[in-house]
């Protein structure tokens, strides 16, 4: 039966120095809790965070809890164990009432939302966010890394084999191995498999890690498999046939209670969790330069069996708030010289393949890569000569991916692990196009159709545009009608001359661009003709005879003649001009003596307009 405490009594109790609880019998002092808590209830204390959650950090907290605290920081921690006595605690000394101990992760994580305890600032969690803590705005924030192995008794000597793989742990969790000579071993003894309790996250974490060595497919677990509180070693110690996933942290100090097991082990990073709003509190403490992932942290870190994340300033995650899993392992005892680099590309082939390329480099490149579309899987690769590629991807759907690439060294103590940036691709489907042109020998100024098809996939494209094109001029533009555009194109924009023209089809939503193969046209000079404004053209002598010619392009579209007009007696030069933007042009000839003169008028041509010339009368009178 709990014990009823009055507000007087709390304050009387923490006055006179309780530590972490009041002093009252039902809630004695556990000796992994962190309480500063020496300011009277009835004030406010000078500031402090509490925590709770995870057993598998919950002794490294308290004493990284109890190390900041020495530093007399503004704001101190509190750390209340996922277990032990009291059951019930107070958590703050402005708590109205006490609450029973968060026994692991998922637990302590929900304290911070489902519903939130305002007495609550930060949750212990040795597995990363879920989704649905990740839509009630948590963060989290990395510090170390731990092992998970399996654990057998040592105080009584085990019936286990000493090594299991990843499939036999799986089969005795399924019941498919009940017995240790099912197994390996040498006693037909029943195998007794424990698992943390429900809301722990090595309980979460393992149970993933039976997943993806079991193919992908959850594990159902037997009926022989028995719930036990995460790293308390009593149901272990004293049973022969007796596993349990076991921290290798909390393992290091049991070491005459257990023994860890050879073969699988798996790694995980543990991390401090927080609600989004708080995450400004907690930048000095949990964050990249903050004390946890300091070098006064990293010394509490290691003295209690796990590995300090390597800070970000050294290449490593240690401290980054963050919703995701983090991959990136690097611990603070790795040397910066054994860093790796992987850099990846991806590319969309379109008709719905994409190829993912990556190269590592590094000190050392041997190991593997791992290519994921989110927390997806797509395959491993072994690295050769620092490159590993993954064979086109087939049938990917249409849109967006985005993709990242993780390195694996084969031995983490000559090389890091490295993930690569995100790479977005977008699939399309396969688009070809093909283009005629009519006629294939046209003049200057002139029509020429240009007609492209454009298939998806096979099937004739449904929609987009098609740019005719010059190199990078556009000769003309056209919208897709069942797979094909008719464009008339002026040859005003072509030069005489042999011109290679493209179809370039822009592409949709869901379909590739793509250019045809080139076609040919040749240009040929346009036609000119030559009117003059009078066949005849009379003056009186002495003064000068004044003619109008104008130039026009036979049959051209949209085509000025440009240049100049020369008029000759025989081939005689009698006088010249330029032809203005209306193709036409005013010439005053010389003084002639008096007399009926034939004259004509050249038009000189241009580089893209043929010559042509027109004949005419002058009579000078006196």
């Amino acid at each position: 039966m709990k014990r009823k405490t009055t507000a007087g009594a709390l304050a009387a109790a923490l006055a006179a120095g309780a530590v972490g609880l009041i002093a009252a019998p039902a809630f004695a002092a556990n000796a992994n809790d962190t309480f500063d808590g020496t300011t009277a209830a009835t004030s406010t204390p000078p500031g402090y965070y509490v925590g709770v959650g995870s057993d598998t950090t919950q002794i490294v907290v308290h004493n990284l809890a109890a190390a900041f605290n020495a530093t007399n920081p503004t704001v101190k921690l509190s750390s209340f164990a996922a277990d032990g006595a009291p059951s019930s605690i107070f958590l703050k000394t402005t708590s109205a009432s006490a609450i029973t101990r968060p026994n692991g992760s998922g637990t302590g994580k929900s304290t911070l939302y489902a519903p939130s305890n305002a007495d609550v600032d930060f949750a212990r969690s040795s597995s990363t966010l879920s989704q649905t803590e990740v839509s009630n705005n948590l963060l989290q924030a990395p510090f170390a890394l731990d092992g998970l192995k399996m654990a057998v008794s040592k105080a009584t000597t085990s019936n286990a084999p000493a090594s299991l793989t990843a499939a036999q742990i799986v089969a005795i969790y399924k019941g498919t191995a009940d017995t240790w000579n099912d197994v390996g071993g040498s006693s037909t003894a029943a195998i007794v498999p424990l698992i943390p309790q429900g809301g722990s996250g090595t309980r979460s974490f393992f149970e993933s890690k039976l997943k993806e060595a079991n193919n992908g497919q959850t594990v159902v677990l037997a009926s022989t498999v028995l719930e036990t509180q995460e790293h308390d070693p009593t149901d272990v110690k004293n049973n022969a046939n007796a596993i349990a996933p076991f921290s290798t942290a909390r393992a290091a100090g049991l070491t005459a209670d257990i023994q860890l097991e050879g073969g699988a082990e798996w790694t995980r990073p543990v991390y401090n969790v927080f609600r989004s709003t708080d995450a400004s509190k907690f930048v000095s403490i949990f964050g990249p330069t903050g004390y946890f992932c300091g070098s006064a942290g990293r010394t509490v870190i290691e003295n209690a069996g796990f590995k300090q994340l390597a800070p970000t300033s050294r290449n490593g995650k240690c401290g980054v708030f963050t919703t995701e899993a983090i991959t990136n392992l690097k611990t603070s005892d790795q040397d910066d010289t054994k860093d790796t680099t992987t850099a990846l590309t991806a590319t969309a082939n379109n008709g719905k393949t994409v190829s993912l390329k990556t190269t590592i480099s590094g000190a050392n490149t041997a190991g593997s890569v791992t290519f994921k579309e989110g927390s997806t899987s797509l395959g491993t690769v072994d690295v050769a000569a620092g490159k590993a590629d993954l064979a086109d991807l087939t049938n990917v759907s249409l849109g967006d991916h985005t993709y990242k690439a993780f390195f694996t060294p084969s031995n983490t103590g000559v090389a890091n692990p490295s993930e690569s940036d995100s790479k977005t691709v977008t699939v399309k489907k396969t688009a070809a196009a093909t283009l005629t042109l009519t006629p294939t020998t046209q003049k200057y100024g002139r029509v020429v159709q240009a007609k492209a098809d454009v298939t998806s996939d096979g099937a004739a494209a449904a929609g987009g545009s098609v740019q005719f094109k010059l190199g990078s001029t556009v000769l003309g533009t056209g919208t897709i009608v069942n797979g094909t555009v008719t464009v008339n194109l002026s040859t005003s924009k072509l030069n005489v001359g042999t011109r290679s023209i493209v179809a370039s089809y822009l592409g949709t939503t869901d379909t590739a661009a793509v250019v045809s193969d080139p076609k040919s046209v040749v240009i040929t000079k346009a036609s000119s003709t030559v009117t003059m404004s009078k066949s005849t053209y009379s003056v009186k002598y002495p003064a000068k005879a004044k003619v109008s010619a104008t130039v026009k392009i036979t049959g051209g579209v949209g085509v000025t003649a440009t240049g100049s007009v020369t008029i000759k007696k025989g081939t005689k030069i009698l006088a010249k001009g330029n032809l203005l933007s209306t193709g036409k042009v005013n010439i005053t000839l010389p003084k002639l003596a008096k007399g009926t003169y034939a004259l004509k008028a050249y038009y000189n041509g241009s580089s893209n307009v043929g010559i042509s010339n027109k004949s005419f009368t002058l009579k000078v009178t006196r």
